[in-house]
């Protein structure tokens, strides 16, 4: 094979670069040996095209390089499998690019599991838990979490839980002897309202509650009663009465009782309520959320006792006039309270 037929095949096999490359070669030399006036300007031309195509070759390297780069990455996440290859299967096809390619497989590999949630059934768990909601544990935090509230500062750990669960205690030992006043006080306020011989007995051990809380599972309901009476030397008679069904107990005796009861309620109560505010604070300080301690009914206010003494307004209102203190002390409960709420604010 000759010298004409080697340039021949290599000229065939060169890129497009490459052959554009060799002819602005061979014409920047020619241009040079011309003579021609025109010279300086043919070389600057020339010279701007190879610079050209210098820059087209390093573009066309680089470009190859990121293809051959890109086809490994492929080849590496499709032998993978899963979610892998169907990321390299897309950098095949160029769907995504390379740095894509990356990231979504870094965002796999460092993927968490999904937490999930379900309902929470343990009685033990749920009575530690504001029964007025749904509540659900995560799967991976193990958090306690209204239903409807993820996020909100309405969530709990295990561990918050246990404290709740020890501050629960401790507030309900200090509430004990509050309970029973209260459970006391509403008793009486119920008898007060439906005089009769059984209600008068009622009474009488309720009072016996509010003046010693405990002493009727104590000491037994007559022992507390007499006990009472003698604390409280005015109510010592209808004590007796109440006890050995003598007689009914006198309504002005009623009256002291229900007002005494009220007075010593309304006093517990707001010792009570400062022991509320004072766990709710601890539990607020432990990053347990305000409200989650006491899950008690609220403390309420005392109940509406009409005067003994009608008064004076009352007889000239409407068609109250001429209404007598006698016919005042045989109304019930409920029609006095009516009256009452009849009156200005001033008149009472």
């Amino acid at each position: 094979m000759g010298l004409l037929d080697n340039i021949g095949n290599k000229f065939t096999s060169m890129s497009p670069d490459d052959k554009r490359g060799l002819a602005l070669g061979l014409a920047s030399g020619f241009a040079g040996m011309s003579g021609n006036p025109n010279a300086p300007s043919i070389m600057a031309g020339i010279q701007s095209q190879q610079e050209a195509l210098a820059a087209n070759r390093e573009k066309t390297l680089l470009t190859q390089q990121g293809t051959d780069q890109n086809n490994r990455t492929a080849q590496y996440l499709i032998s993978k499998g899963g979610d892998y290859k169907k990321i390299g299967n897309a950098l095949l096809l160029k769907q995504i690019t390379g740095k894509q390619a990356m990231s979504m497989h870094d965002e796999i590999l460092g993927r968490t599991p999904t937490e999930t949630f379900s309902m929470v059934t343990d009685p033990e768990q749920l009575k530690l838990l504001d029964p007025t909601k749904n509540w659900q544990v995560g799967s991976l935090s193990n958090k306690f979490i209204a239903a409807g509230d993820k996020g909100s500062s309405n969530e709990f750990t295990k561990e918050d839980l246990g404290n709740i669960n020890a501050l629960r205690d401790d507030l309900g030992k200090e509430l004990g002897q509050f309970n029973i006043i209260k459970q006391g006080y509403n008793n009486i306020m119920t008898f007060f309202k439906e005089p009769n011989q059984v209600t008068d007995y009622a009474m009488a051990v309720a009072f016996a509650k509010v003046l010693d809380p405990g002493s009727v599972a104590r000491e037994g309901e007559v022992r507390a009663i007499t006990n009472a009476g003698a604390k409280v030397p005015a109510f010592q008679a209808a004590f007796k009465n109440a006890v050995l069904g003598t007689g009914a107990m006198d309504p002005k005796m009623r009256y002291d009782i229900a007002t005494a009861a009220s007075a010593l309620y309304e006093e517990r109560s707001v010792e009570a309520m400062n022991s509320i505010d004072k766990y709710d604070a601890l539990g607020v300080k432990g990053g347990i959320p305000e409200g989650n301690i006491y899950m008690g009914s609220p403390v309420a206010a005392t109940m509406s006792i009409p005067p003994w003494i009608m008064p004076p307004a009352l007889a000239s209102v409407g068609n109250n006039k001429g209404m007598t203190q006698q016919q005042w002390k045989d109304l019930p409960y409920k029609k006095k309270v009516e009256f009452m709420d009849s009156l200005k604010p001033g008149a009472k």
